[in-house]
């Protein structure tokens, strides 16, 4: 499209966001933007799944199809983490496949410095720094030059999977993801907790209104106006259509999803 075209399709999205009248459009299906990303995308999300699986650009089931190396790349508050690690577990599975490299930092989509949302998680988390041992474009460029050029020794050097764990705020260097643990369930309780310990049967209940959406505040989101990463939710919270569990204090570090 023409530039002065594509500005005003792309200001009339960003209108429609910023007003909120994107989140009130009934049926979502009928929003016209004239941008032709949004009305392909809310296509893809009233299609079955077995049919948006069968998409070309998809890999989910393909796995075994996929022989070259892969370097993945996640955030802890990225829209697409959840896909993301699906695939680093689909890879892995592969016996006899190239060994796959991953790295997740406390990053969104599109940001991946050290500060994200209300938390900043110091230096180290950025991806130039990444622990001050080696940055994310330094280890793009030991991966290349392994698989591109044959020269394996810098890559060998680190580890195949790097992560960001928030709260100690520290990188921590595995062979694999996740990391051999002991599962621990937690439960909700009724008056609003999350407890290791099996609760007594209970539910709760809440009313929810189409016309007053939960706004979105932070977390893992890839949306114009919004800021994604960790966000306080007490304003969210308070809302009547709102159910919270809340754990006490943990007192040693976890690695979860």
């Amino acid at each position: 499209l023409p530039g002065p075209q594509r500005a005003a399709i792309l200001a009339r999205a960003q209108e429609l966001f910023d007003s909120g009248a994107v989140y009130r459009q009934r049926p979502f299906r009928e929003l016209d933007t004239g941008e032709p990303f949004v009305p392909a995308a809310i296509r893809d999300w009233g299609e079955p799944f077995e049919a948006v699986a069968e998409m070309p650009t998809r890999t989910r089931g393909r796995y075994a199809d996929i022989d070259v190396p892969v370097f993945i790349i996640a955030g802890w508050y990225d829209l697409f983490q959840g896909e993301t690690l699906a695939q680093y577990a689909g890879m892995s599975r592969r016996a006899g496949r190239p060994l796959t490299h991953l790295v997740i930092g406390p990053w969104s989509h599109l940001e991946a410095g050290s500060r994200l949302g209300d938390i900043d998680f110091g230096e180290a988390a950025a991806h130039t720094r990444m622990g001050g041992d080696l940055s994310l474009a330094e280890q793009h460029v030991r991966w290349f030059d392994a698989t591109l050029k044959g020269v394996a020794g810098p890559l060998a050097e680190i580890a195949p999977v790097r992560i960001f764990v928030t709260g100690s705020n520290r990188w921590l260097s595995l062979n694999s993801f996740p990391p051999v643990s002991r599962r621990t369930p937690w439960y909700f309780t009724q008056d609003g907790g999350l407890s290791p310990a099996v609760p007594s049967a209970s539910s709760v209940a809440y009313t929810y209104d189409p016309e007053s959406p939960v706004p979105t505040v932070g977390g893992a989101s890839l949306m114009l106006g919004h800021e994604a990463g960790p966000k306080d939710q007490r304003v969210i919270q308070a809302r009547p259509d709102v159910i919270s569990f809340v754990s006490e204090p943990v007192e040693r570090p976890e690695i979860g999803r």
